[in-house]
């Protein structure tokens, strides 16, 4: 069983989120996430590489929402992630 997760922030830890989560046997980014629409170019080339099988999201909230997601980590500064819509997150998700 493969389990599918997904990443929010790509740049900085979350550049190092990517890669502890691609040596994981067994997982695969599903999903990376990130609000600044000009790391979508980061993530690109992050599923070019293989190392991400990634749809590139732009809004939390599609991550968050996502059926096929379990664990997602969060690569985002504090004040960032307070405002997160985390309600809307189904109760079996796993965040990190």
């Amino acid at each position: 069983m493969i389990v599918s997760g997904g990443i929010c922030g790509v740049r900085g830890r979350g550049n190092d989120h990517i890669h502890g989560f691609s040596g994981v046997p067994g997982t695969e980014i599903a999903a990376l996430c990130d609000v600044d629409e000009t790391c979508r170019t980061i993530a690109s080339e992050t599923r070019e590489a293989g190392i991400a099988k990634a749809q590139i999201l732009v809004d939390v909230r599609k991550l968050l929402e996502d059926k096929i997601l379990m664990p997602f980590s969060i690569a985002a500064p504090n004040h960032a992630r307070a405002r997160w819509p985390s309600g809307r997150a189904r109760p079996e998700k796993m965040c990190m």
